[in-house]
């Protein structure tokens, strides 16, 4: 019967085994800086602090995927381009219902 110690190097000194193993680390890594590049920019979308959306992305360095998650909820619900089209509909229903002429009746 083989000694545990001596398949477990043998596993581990396959090419292959060492190839999927970096790969893997390569694919984790990508999805990390990936987290923290959506964050910084979805943070710059929805806020006109400068300093805010780089905080955001430092919490989400160290704190990983929970950092992610607690940025997910205590971000504003909308972007600026998504609070300014809003503020336009408002105005422009504001304006057509001052154009109106009602009734004298």
């Amino acid at each position: 019967m083989p000694d545990i110690s001596q398949l477990w190097t043998s596993i581990v000194s396959n090419p292959l085994i060492q190839l999927s193993v970096r790969l893997a680390g390569l694919y984790i890594l990508a999805i990390y800086l990936a987290m923290v590049f959506w964050t910084v920019r979805d943070a710059q979308q929805r806020t006109e602090n400068q300093l805010l959306p780089y905080l955001a992305g430092l919490m989400v360095v160290i704190l990983n995927i929970f950092g992610l998650f607690l940025y997910l909820i205590v971000r504003p619900k909308e972007t600026l381009g998504e609070a300014y089209e809003r503020q336009l509909a408002e105005e422009s229903l504001l304006a057509e219902a001052e154009q109106r002429v009602v009734c004298p009746t």
